[in-house]
């Protein structure tokens, strides 16, 4: 349901900023069935999974576009 929302609230960001507007998602990976912190005060262990995810295709695929939105 939360994701439902999301997703219809975006629809409506164009409208409100007067301009368009793109998502770019990036996902991380958790290979290990233990929730991943929502803190900004991560562990070294959240770290090193969030920089091992990097290189994952999804999110190769992810940072290209954005490169290609913002013109490099």
């Amino acid at each position: 349901i939360q994701d439902y929302s999301y997703d219809e609230q975006l629809k409506y960001i164009p409208s409100w900023l007067g301009a368009p507007f793109d998502v770019v998602e990036f996902n991380l990976k958790n290979s290990e069935k233990q929730n991943i912190s929502l803190s900004w005060h991560l562990t070294t262990k959240e770290k090193l999974q969030i920089y091992n995810s990097v290189n994952e295709a999804d999110n190769v695929k992810a940072l290209k576009r954005l490169k290609e939105l913002v013109g490099k």
